[in-house]
């Protein structure tokens, strides 16, 4: 464990940084005093299928349907308003025009 104060911290941070990837912990002090430690961080655990049974995946949830196609190709996003579009733009526009009065 190297002990350095605040000052060559400050000057030798990277340094310091890179003795804590090599698994080295060092000091800072001010005064004499400890006040920080630069350590290194635990590695991170990620487990492969860690949430195996947590929740289903239904059969079927990736199948192209003929809804999927009518949506895609005839633009049926929002189909009980047919002009969202365009109310959307003059909502915009409104805004726009308020904030510039403003």
């Amino acid at each position: 464990m190297n002990a350095v104060g605040i000052y060559e911290a400050k000057n030798q941070f990277s340094r310091l940084v890179a003795l804590a990837e090599d698994g080295q912990e060092t000091v800072i002090t001010r005064h004499g005093r400890p006040v920080a430690r630069v350590v290194p961080t635990a590695p991170a655990t990620r487990v492969l299928g860690g949430q195996r049974g947590q929740f289903v995946i239904p059969d079927g949830w990736d199948e192209y349907t003929e809804e999927d196609d009518r949506l895609w190709y005839d633009g049926a996003v929002y189909p009980e308003n047919e002009n969202w579009g365009t109310e959307l733009n003059e909502a915009i526009a409104q805004a726009e025009a308020a904030r510039a009065v403003s």
